[in-house]
């Protein structure tokens, strides 16, 4: 007979749910939507996946009391099934490797430069399920930090980096130019693993390497190594071909589906509906875009600013080659869930429901819970 119910809270341990998913098989398995929550076909799941002590959080109400907080994978390895060039593809859009240099005074007042390497992978807290997937398929490396509205997977070890990032990018390259940016940054983990930092000449041809990444050298850095010359950048190539699975990644990171109504004559009712599937680049991946509409066979190149746009406007190659495509090789987050609207509003668009009065305002609603209007319930 249970004769009280009280129970403090150290005692209790750590009984909430975990999230996970299976990708292959499209199964999400949640007990509770928070944020970041993966969406799709719920399905229930067990309170403890394997034994509880792998999963203790000591009072849990003294935990996570600052703004920003770090937090573990709540997948195994075996449990990620995103593919390697998913994530590579995934990486290509989303991700950044970095170099910092940071400037320290040592006791006898001179300054010194300090190197840390990172790969930060930045998202929308909706899509913290996919950081969670990605630390275990780096087999937990790295911690995922959390912020109000946003979450990143970063990873600064250079034991991890050497032991888990570098072989992965080096089996499954990257192929926009950020190629470059991670050879050149493969070389300056080597130079600090070999403690070429702490000399003048290795820092030197550590700044070297770094002012031919990303945007370069502060003016910090400028001012105090001016004699620096700037390494050559790696040459990429430009690949003709590619893997689905990096097209699925790359298009979760970058993709858009959008849906665009504005007024039309050709309408009875004044009001034309069109489906536009995009990918954004920065101008210096104008080739690669080129590749991908060859690949997809359909959409056109635009430029504007020093961006390039691959899209896709033509309802047929929607309907005939750009849907068959993700539905085969699907994107996955809160992307999917755009993506699943999009189809939606494309069935109506095949059975001429978009010209009635009914189907129009159905498409209006299903417009207005998408992308930027998407909640996280």
């Amino acid at each position: 007979m249970v004769i009280s119910q009280k129970m403090i809270e150290r005692e209790m341990g750590n009984r909430g749910s975990k999230l996970t998913m299976f990708l292959k098989k499209n199964i999400v398995v949640k007990e509770q939507r928070v944020n970041g929550s993966w969406y799709g076909i719920p399905y229930l799941r067990c309170t403890l996946a394997n034994f509880e002590r792998n999963h203790q959080v000591k009072i849990l109400s003294q935990q996570f009391v600052s703004r920003y907080y770090y937090t573990t994978n709540t997948t195994t390895p075996n449990e990620c099934s995103l593919s390697p060039l998913f994530i590579t593809g995934f990486i290509d859009a989303e991700g950044c490797f970095t170099i910092y240099l940071r400037k320290k005074q040592a006791k006898n007042g001179s300054f010194k430069y300090y190197s840390e390497a990172k790969l930060d992978i930045h998202l929308h807290i909706k899509d913290l399920v996919i950081l969670e997937n990605i630390k275990a398929y780096f087999d937990g490396a790295g911690s995922i930090v959390k912020r109000e509205n946003s979450a990143s997977l970063i990873i600064t070890s250079l034991k991890e980096i050497i032991g888990v990032v570098i072989p992965h990018f080096d089996n499954y390259p990257l192929i926009t130019k950020k190629y470059a940016d991670y050879i050149l940054f493969k070389k300056i983990v080597y130079c600090v693993k070999n403690k070429e930092h702490l000399t003048k000449e290795g820092l030197s041809k550590i700044v070297s390497l770094k002012s031919s990444m990303n945007l370069g050298l502060s003016e910090e850095l400028k001012k105090d190594f001016s004699d620096i010359t700037p390494a050559l950048r790696p040459l990429t190539v430009d690949k003709e071909t590619f893997s689905p699975d990096w097209v699925a990644g790359f298009a979760s990171g970058e993709g858009s589906f959008i849906i665009k109504i504005s007024k039309s004559r050709n309408s009875k009712l004044d009001v034309g509906v069109q489906l536009v599937f995009q990918i954004t680049q920065h101008l210096r991946d104008e080739k690669l875009i080129n590749n991908l509409i060859l690949y997809l066979g359909c959409g056109n190149l635009a430029k504007f600013d020093q961006k390039v746009n691959y899209i896709v406007t033509k309802f047929s190659d929607i309907t005939e080659k750009i849907i068959p495509f993700f539905n085969q090789y699907p994107v996955v987050g809160v992307k999917k869930l755009n993506y699943d609207d999009w189809c939606e509003v494309a069935e109506i668009i095949k059975v001429k429901g978009h010209l009635t009065k009914p189907g129009l305002d159905k498409i209006v609603e299903i417009k207005g819970r998408m992308n930027r209007n998407r909640s996280e319930d």
